[in-house]
């Protein structure tokens, strides 16, 4: 189920987000920045631009719906199965039903900030380990 967070205020101290939220929603909350909080990756996103290392969760701005890490550090592996869009007008696109191969969104520590883009996607297979690939959390 794809459910938008609705961006926090600075008083706000709910949870920002359904904890079943796809992942597009909750990255996109800003979608009018190009990564995941703002245009600068340098305020959201570990990248080799900034970092090229792995860093602390919340080290950097969060996104309008209170959320850290959502571009760069580690590449989210994702549910979705690859499959190439067949349109650019595509919106939560699910990917493939069967496959070997997943989506991964955000960018990651070693990549440069282009690759943490959010409308950015990469393909890793289901059965080999990555450390530049994760997961995130949320409460």
């Amino acid at each position: 189920m794809l459910t938008a967070c609705t961006p926090k205020s600075s008083d706000d101290t709910s949870n920002p987000a359904d904890p079943d939220a796809d992942t597009d929603a909750d990255t996109d909350a800003d979608t009018d920045t190009k990564y995941a909080g703002s245009d600068t990756s340098t305020d959201v996103a570990s990248t080799s631009d900034n970092s090229g290392s792995a860093q602390t969760v919340a080290g950097l701005a969060p996104n309008a719906c209170g959320l850290y890490d959502m571009s760069g550090d580690v590449w989210e592996w994702t549910q979705d199965g690859y499959d190439k869009h067949l349109s650019d007008s595509m919106t939560d696109p699910v990917g493939a039903d069967v496959g070997d191969f997943r989506v991964g969104r955000g960018g990651d520590f070693l990549g440069s900030a282009a690759h943490a883009d959010i409308s950015r996607r990469s393909i890793y297979s289901s059965e080999a380990a990555y450390r530049w690939v994760g997961f995130r959390l949320s409460r």
